[in-house]
């Protein structure tokens, strides 16, 4: 339930973003100003994000451990324009979060959590109309772990250090004078040395922020114009992405408690929906079909595999400009489990719920391009329910997936 007012809580950041820029853009409207001839993405620029993230340990005998949770960041840049569509940049940030993972049991607790770290690097740009930019980013990054262990043979915490690389994407649009808003997904590799040994450690983020652009407002007008895209009609869609799988798993006779048993992996679906304008905002509804690949293991005794699954989602959202929206997502969703418990294969199906944010952009009146953020939590299983060892195990799975995707209207 934690985790569940957590993610509620930056969606709710997510919306009050989009107000915010509604806001900025109104006051602008009302406060003299002088005439704008258009955007200049060219100079300096600070911001400030909220997101939520989710990483993946991996120790030896097959030993996964994942934390989630939310973090808040600072950054600062520079961005360059080569010419009138493609952007060249470099950027740092700072952040602090509470991802957090925990082993409880009888014999004691262990817990690793994710706290101060920064990136620094460059990134690529691409305007797909004239007020929305399309970018890749990738550089150095630097993250501390906590570690907290209070077991028989080790007692105390230790701070763990990696060092790495991060990958990105994002999509960023102007809200109005010289504030921009962006939503990003980063991809970060680790090496950790936990005294003992180097391990891989992986982190998946996933932030909406603000930034304000200095002598953004003074551009020159573009030469290419706005497709005149129409927000309401039937649309098919694709999506690729990544994502991290994470249990709270109950294995009664070791007395262990592990939030989270974790792994990470891939995911692709296709869409099918409808959207209806109601002047700035924009409602609809979206039925979907997913395949993933992820798994999550703990000590070679529990793999949990996750193959196909569906979703019946609506989303309701704000409009930026004419051509990019805002939005928030939610609704029912279904996936497919299989469990091989020591050479035991068991299989269910897991109802649950789907709640995410996104942002949308037209790149023709036909084609929309979006970046999308989604939490999945599935009810809690005992996968031996009807046999003689029920109650052994029982299963609470949870998704954070990070995607990409384009749609089509059809009318």
């Amino acid at each position: 339930m934690v985790m569940k007012s957590r993610i509620a809580a930056i969606l709710l950041g997510a919306v009050s973003l989009s107000a915010l820029s509604t806001s900025i853009h109104a006051a602008d409207a009302i406060v003299e100003m002088p005439v704008r001839t258009g955007f200049n993405w060219t100079g300096f620029h600070v911001g400030a994000a909220a997101g939520v993230g989710a990483f993946v340990l991996q120790g030896d005998q097959n030993f996964r451990l994942s934390g989630d949770g939310f973090f808040g960041e600072v950054s600062a840049g520079y961005d360059y324009m080569f010419s009138e569509r493609f952007l060249l940049g470099a950027f740092a940030d700072a952040r602090y979060g509470g991802q957090e993972a925990t082993v409880d049991g009888t014999s004691g607790s262990i817990s690793l959590k994710q706290t101060l770290g920064f990136d620094v690097g460059l990134r690529a740009g691409y305007l797909v109309n004239p007020t929305s930019l399309a970018y890749v980013l990738g550089g150095y990054s630097w993250q501390r772990f906590e570690a907290d262990f209070s077991i028989p043979i080790l007692a105390g915490n230790d701070d763990i250090d990696g060092d790495g690389y991060t990958v990105g994407a994002g999509l960023e649009t102007v809200v109005g004078g010289n504030w921009t808003l962006k939503n990003e997904y980063r991809f970060a590799s680790y090496s950790v040395d936990d005294g003992v040994e180097e391990q891989d450690l992986d982190t998946q983020t996933y932030r909406v922020g603000l930034n304000y652009r200095f002598g953004a407002d003074g551009g020159a007008e573009a030469t290419f114009s706005a497709p005149a895209y129409n927000w309401t009609g039937f649309y098919i869609g694709a999506q690729l992405g990544a994502l991290v799988a994470i249990d709270n798993a109950l294995f009664s006779p070791l007395s262990y408690t592990v939030d989270g048993q974790g792994g990470d992996g891939g995911w692709g679906s296709l869409n099918v929906g409808y959207d209806q304008e109601f002047g700035n905002w924009v409602a609809g509804v979206q039925l979907g079909a997913r395949y993933m690949s992820a798994g999550t293991s703990f000590i070679n005794a529990f793999n949990l595999d996750r193959d196909y699954g569906f979703d019946v989602l609506a989303r309701v959202g704000v409009k930026l400009s004419d051509t990019t929206l805002a939005y928030a997502i939610g609704g029912y969703t279904n996936q497919r489990f299989e469990l091989d418990v020591q050479g035991l294969d068991l299989d269910w199906n897991g109802s649950g719920y789907t709640i995410g944010t996104g942002l949308e952009t037209a790149v023709t009146d036909r084609l929309a391009l979006n970046v999308e953020y989604r939490f999945s939590q599935f009810g809690d299983h005992d996968p031996l329910e009807g046999t003689p060892e029920a109650g052994i195990l029982s299963y609470e799975p949870r998704l954070h997936m990070f995607g990409v995707g384009l749609k089509y209207k059809l009318n």
